[in-house]
């Protein structure tokens, strides 16, 4: 979220799965607008992160 923040892009809403709970956690994260390739590319190579997917609205 903080390489999201820091970009300039708001976040609107930020959903997250316990990873104690869940043996495939997920982190959902909801933008004003859309996210620059270059940006999941930066996301996708963090340490933690294991992929990547891109919903657009319909």
């Amino acid at each position: 979220a903080m390489v999201i923040a820091k970009r300039g892009f708001s976040i609107r809403q930020a959903v997250s799965d316990d990873p104690y709970l869940t043996d495939d956690p997920k982190l959902t994260i909801i933008t004003d607008k859309n996210i620059p390739g270059e940006l999941i590319e930066e996301i996708g190579k963090l340490k933690s992160v294991k992929g990547v997917q891109i919903h657009t609205p319909l």
